[in-house]
């Protein structure tokens, strides 16, 4: 009887190992986080950027004239713009009515793998693609055709698209070299 539970139970073992093994290397995909284990090179996101580049145009073109400092919409759940426009008022939210680019931004954060929409209205709109603790990566657009000012930003690499950048924000290696 006994015997029967091990096998049993490294018959398991085994079927988890090539499940998580299939997961990071075919899909890249931690089976525990379900995020993406290796940060996206450029010419990955540049695939990226064509690939989902109407609906990015969308969500960009709705944020571009938005009131407000700071846009942070992270979640396709609870479609809403987060402005920070006054450190005395704090955050305000703001609810979305145009149902084209609603279903951009739920398409963006579902299924073109972006997990963030954030930016400052009057410079840049970033779209996160990877993160850690202290580091991300993504695409940010640049309204005014200037650098994105993308906060600890350690790469900044424009794209084919005009406007276009492919970034890289890491805390560590910003703290280290300013």
């Amino acid at each position: 009887m006994a015997r029967k539970y091990k096998i049993g139970i490294l018959i398991a073992g085994i079927a988890f190992i090539v499940i998580l093994t299939y997961n990071i290397v075919i899909h890249g995909i931690s089976f525990f986080t379900f995020s993406p284990v290796f940060m996206p090179s450029r010419e990955r996101l540049e695939k990226d950027l064509h690939q989902y580049e109407v609906d990015l145009l969308v969500v960009v073109n709705y944020l571009e004239g938005q009131e407000g400092s700071s846009i942070y919409i992270p979640d396709a759940n609870e479609v809403k713009i987060t402005y920070t426009n006054d450190p005395k008022i704090g955050r305000i939210e703001t609810d979305i009515a145009d149902q084209e680019v609603i279903d951009a931004i739920e398409f963006i954060l579902n299924n073109g793998k972006f997990n963030v929409i954030s930016g400052n209205s009057d410079n840049f709109i970033e779209f996160q693609r990877w993160s850690t603790l202290d580091k991300s990566c993504g695409l940010a657009y640049s309204f005014s055709g200037d650098e994105p000012a993308i906060e600890f930003s350690t790469e900044l690499v424009p794209l084919s698209k005009s406007g276009w950048y492919y970034y890289v924000s890491d805390f560590d290696e910003y703290r280290h070299n300013k």
